[in-house]
């Protein structure tokens, strides 16, 4: 009889356990249909120029059937709209206060980050990262978007919108007040930074796949070129340097690193020795300039392991040879 009695409680638990589980995908169907419609209501609405009620469509299909797709589809309607707020993302009342939601660029960058995880493929999970790295540069922020876009572009370089984008924002990447910002606090909640600092693995020739340089807050790339196999810079890379003390010796309590990186051509024990006299070359030039630095900075070189950029071309070439300084 016991056993008897357990095989019913246990049949009886499975049979409940399976219940629960048809139903649950049961509404999971009707919500997904639900949202389909929601779908077509913002389609409709875009097309009539009613960014406010598709965006409110937008969210409510999101919110009940949340795929890739549809989350980016909020967030670039949200980068158009500007002040939108994410439902999704609204704190509870406190103590008997307003509930509070991220608006604006905010709530675009929180939707690019929920996209990111549904991605199916690497072309997909370029298409959030580049519009987060719009983002930050729509937010006069190039120095990290710069960091993104070239995630974006070696997840997939042949996306048209991102690859025009990657070429753009370097040029803006280059006054002190660019330098500043990327020395500076970050712009969205550090959720953004865990979830795009694990990017998805490159698939793409072996002998090109290596580790790319790991996205930092507080952190500049300088694109200072050295002419090729030397650590002599050029005329218009001495003067960005000097912009360069300028900013570090503005908070007396900050303490930097330097990292040198070489690109991807020349063997490789060679590219490091090249990294690391550049990575001298930088510091010297930097103390010289201003020698309060001299005790708060550090440096190494990196070889050609942490390119920005795989593509095996020039423009990719001259972006890898740089120089990093970050925040300790």
């Amino acid at each position: 009889m016991n056993m008897a009695a357990n095989i019913q409680r246990a049949c009886g638990a499975w049979i409940a356990a399976w219940a629960c589980l048809f139903s649950l995908t049961t509404q999971a169907n009707e919500n997904c249909e639900i949202a389909q419609d929601y779908d077509g209501l913002a389609t409709r609405s875009e097309q009539e120029y009613q960014d406010e009620t598709a965006l409110d469509y937008r969210a409510r299909a999101v919110e009940l059937c949340p795929t890739f797709s549809r989350w980016q589809a909020y967030g670039e309607l949200a980068m158009r709209f500007g002040d939108a707020t994410l439902i999704t993302g609204c704190l509870e009342a406190a103590d008997g206060g307003e509930a509070g939601c991220q608006t604006g660029t905010t709530a675009a960058a929180e939707a690019f980050i929920a996209a990111l995880p549904l991605a199916s493929d690497n072309a997909t999970a370029a298409q959030a990262i580049g519009r987060y790295a719009q983002l930050l540069y729509l937010e006069n922020d190039p120095q990290k978007a710069n960091n993104y876009i070239s995630e974006a572009i070696r997840l997939d370089p042949d996306i048209p919108w991102i690859r025009e984008l990657a070429d753009e924002i370097p040029e803006a990447m280059n006054t002190r007040e660019a330098m500043r910002s990327g020395l500076g606090d970050f712009k969205v909640p550090e959720m953004v930074l865990a979830s795009l600092s694990n990017p998805a693995p490159f698939t793409g020739n072996p002998e090109t796949t290596v580790p790319t340089t790991p996205i930092r807050t507080n952190a500049i790339n300088v694109p200072l070129n050295f002419l090729v196999s030397s650590t002599r810079l050029d005329d218009a890379s001495r003067d960005r340097l000097k912009d360069v003390v300028v900013i570090l010796a503005e908070d007396p309590a900050r303490l930097y690193h330097i990292v040198g990186h070489a690109d991807v051509t020349g063997n490789s024990v060679s590219n490091q020795s090249l990294s690391e006299e550049r990575a001298d070359a930088i510091y010297s030039m930097i103390v010289t300039m201003e020698p309060s630095l001299s005790e708060r900075i550090t440096h190494e070189g990196m070889g050609s392991t942490r390119p920005m950029r795989l593509e095996m071309t020039a423009d990719a070439h001259r972006a890898n040879r740089r120089v990093e300084i970050y925040v300790r």
